[in-house]
């Protein structure tokens, strides 16, 4: 597709900046002949120094693909990319060529309208049916999604970040997005599912309060493979997460003793005990220690 260039000066919206590093990292709204569209700009997050550091914990300790600028674009494109082609509704990349003075590395993205799965589910406004609806789409989504992934050995089908924040609902489309870093490993793809469950089960509970004991129901109710639900539990109960690689066992087993990080323990407690409780459907009891846990 032929690349074009034009934009509307008086119609650029900063939607998001970061305010550590270089300043390059930053999310604009801008329109081409009278069509919205995102321009994301990558940069520096934080100091060179720290990023020296972070990078090598990075690909060392974690296996996570590179934080640099470039790279992040790149591995961005190549994900966004991916997902579409597996059938998983993310941003469209687009052929526009943003203004002369934008540097690379930059992506243009489709503007999509709507709002956060998360903002939904944190609502007073949206009913619980509704809630309900979209928890129950989103779990289907993802065990397929997970299934693929392990028939793939392909890492880069899974959210190194999972948070319903990075879920946005607009009409009936469903649609993912942020993957600046990805896990690099094909060896430990089950650990990384598990991983991602346990992510998105930690944002369901922050998000949806005194209805997560129903939408709980909902999201394991609608998520084919119970039994992945199982090894969740034994990871949680061993380890008060899932540690991203399996030489970091005893360190995760040893910080859950001895209570180094007891906001995060009280959590997957929390989550652990919903899970085992969750057919007798009490969520009462279940969402008692989760809203201790956001304290």
């Amino acid at each position: 597709m032929t690349k074009t260039r034009s934009f509307d000066a008086d119609k650029i919206e900063v939607l998001n900046i970061s305010k550590r590093g270089d300043g390059r990292q930053r999310v604009l709204k801008l329109c081409h002949a009278g069509t919205p569209y995102i321009l994301k700009c990558y940069g520096l997050k934080t100091s060179r120094r720290r990023a020296v550091m972070r990078e090598l914990g990075s690909l060392t300790v974690a296996g996570k693909s590179s934080i640099r600028a470039r790279a992040r674009c790149k591995t961005e494109r190549e994900v966004l990319r991916l997902w579409m082609r597996e059938g998983f509704d993310v941003p469209r990349l687009l052929s526009i060529e943003p203004p002369l003075e934008i540097q690379e590395p930059y992506l243009v993205l489709e503007w999509i309208p709507g709002c956060s799965l998360y903002d939904i589910l944190e609502s007073q406004e949206t009913s619980l049916v509704r809630k309900e609806d979209l928890i129950s789409r989103f779990a289907a989504l993802m065990e397929k999604r997970h299934a693929r992934a392990l028939e793939l050995h392909e890492p880069r089908l899974l959210f190194e970040r999972p948070t319903f924040e990075h879920v946005l609902i607009s009409g009936d489309r469903l649609i993912h997005f942020d993957f600046e870093i990805v896990f690099t490993s094909k060896s430990d793809i089950g650990r990384f599912v598990r991983r991602e469950i346990v992510g998105f089960l930690h944002s369901l509970a922050k998000s949806s309060r005194e209805s997560f004991g129903s939408l709980l129901d909902t999201f394991v109710a609608a998520y084919p493979d119970s039994k992945r639900f199982d090894h969740v539990r034994d990871d949680l109960i061993a380890y008060g997460a899932v540690p991203v690689a399996a030489w970091l066992e005893p360190v995760q087993r040893f910080s859950r003793k001895w209570q180094r990080y007891s906001k995060r323990s009280r959590l997957a407690a929390a989550l652990e005990e919903a899970l085992r409780f969750r057919e007798r459907r009490r969520p009462d009891r279940r969402c008692a220690g989760l809203r201790q846990s956001r304290r």
